[in-house]
């Protein structure tokens, strides 16, 4: 019945991402039809676009596939930023030095006028501390994405059998006492000498 109005809401909330994202589509397919063969940018988009000409329906995407996917991938992306983001504000507003010491650095690499952008990254080590310092404390995806081992394996004593789904616990492997001094402390400069603990299971993960 929709006492509330929550799903009329939805509907006119759906309506406004799929124009959008049908504006996008429209406007891609028209560049593409416009343009030779070796003038086509092969973006994620225009992969997307010629499976749905294909004739097998095995290959076959329909532009509402598309529109689904790039929802999945705009709301998947701000949802995680947003709450890193927050995470991160909090834990700085109980640390005001962490604040006064991100601004000194910005102020000495950026300036005060300018806008930060990917090439001041490389110059910002406390800002990327900031960041890896509140994904190890409040990592968006606690038990990350499922893993699948390609063959059996032996992990600390235990066996794990071929195409076993796998999750791997990244919450609890941030905050153990014995690889962390203090692992509840927002402490971003632990982070800024050499390489890290969490960049160390960062490559345990992708291995």
């Amino acid at each position: 019945m929709d006492l509330q109005g929550v799903q009329q809401k939805m509907m006119q909330h759906k309506e406004k991402l799929d124009a959008l994202l049908r504006t996008v589509i429209d406007r891609k397919e028209r560049t593409v039809n416009n343009c030779g063969d070796q003038e086509k940018a092969q973006d994620f988009l225009q992969v997307m676009l010629e499976l749905v000409k294909k004739e097998d329906p095995h290959e076959q995407l329909t532009v509402d596939n598309i529109k689904g996917l790039f929802t999945n991938i705009i709301t998947g992306g701000t949802d995680t930023t947003s709450t890193t983001i927050e995470w991160a504000t909090a834990e700085m507003l109980g640390k005001p030095e962490t604040i006064r010491k991100a601004q000194e650095e910005l102020d000495s690499v950026v300036g005060k006028e300018e806008i930060v952008d990917e090439s001041h990254l490389p110059k910002l080590p406390y800002l990327e501390a900031l960041v890896n310092e509140t994904l190890r404390l409040h990592p968006p995806v606690p038990l990350l994405l499922p893993r699948y081992p390609t063959a059996t394996c032996s992990i600390g004593g235990y066996t794990i059998p071929k195409g076993t789904k796998v999750f791997i616990n990244v919450w609890s492997i941030h905050r153990d006492p014995t690889v962390w001094e203090n692992p509840l402390e927002f402490k971003p400069k632990r982070f800024l000498a050499g390489m890290s603990k969490c960049d160390y299971y960062d490559e345990l993960v992708k291995d």
